[in-house]
């Protein structure tokens, strides 16, 4: 009895699998076919390659007849599997990103026609499509893009790090009214412009001073 064997039996998208036989009888020749084109063998080779990512081939050895023996067969089914993607790599520019500023997403690497997403793992960051924008001044988000699976190669994700930081403010702008003032006048101090926060105005405040023996008003 001849017996045909596939090393492995299940062989992802482009990967090979090595066919061989035990058994048998004489000196014949064993030769190698497949039923379908989702795998091929060459002429004289043991060596399978899958070219599907989907269903099976059956394999069907042949040991040629000699001068004593007739040709035997033997047949092994080999599964064929979607494959693993080629390493992806994603990137963020800039990846320091200021209070409601943007940044690009981006990949590189990976395999077939799968679409990519991103998602952010806080809300310090949200993404629309490839752009992401920080909704935070301080931390940082982690961002996982994602490579769909496809007829031919499975799902792959990648991350990368997106540090968050404070922005500059929109142009201050300090006024005085009047911007003279007389002995123990008053002047109004203002400021316009800005970004968030509270405004403060150091020395605004003078210590009193004593003059001629009593404490004059600030």
């Amino acid at each position: 009895t001849l017996n045909a064997a596939a090393n492995p039996t299940t062989v992802t998208y482009l990967s090979t699998s090595t066919l061989s036989t035990t058994g048998g009888t004489g000196a014949g020749v064993v030769s190698y076919t497949s039923n379908n084109a989702n795998c091929t063998i060459a002429i004289g080779s043991s060596t399978l390659t899958a070219q599907s990512s989907t269903g099976s081939c059956t394999i069907t050895a042949t040991k040629a007849a000699d001068t004593n023996y007739l040709q035997a067969t033997a047949t092994v089914v080999v599964t064929l599997a979607q494959a693993n993607q080629a390493t992806l790599n994603a990137f963020a520019s800039p990846s320091t990103v200021t209070y409601l500023s943007a940044s690009t997403l981006s990949t590189t690497g990976g395999s077939g026609t799968g679409a990519v997403t991103y998602v952010s793992d806080s809300v310090n960051c949200t993404i629309l499509n490839s752009t992401l924008t920080a909704q935070s001044g301080t931390g940082s988000c982690t961002i996982t893009a994602t490579k769909a699976t496809d007829s031919t190669y499975l799902q792959t994700t990648a991350t990368v790090v997106v540090t968050l930081a404070k922005a500059n403010q929109a142009t201050l702008n300090a006024a005085a009214n009047p911007t003279t003032v007389t002995y123990l006048s008053t002047s109004t101090l203002s400021t316009t412009g800005g970004t968030g926060g509270t405004r403060s105005c150091p020395r605004c405040r003078r210590r009193r001073k004593r003059r001629g023996g009593r404490r004059l008003p600030s």
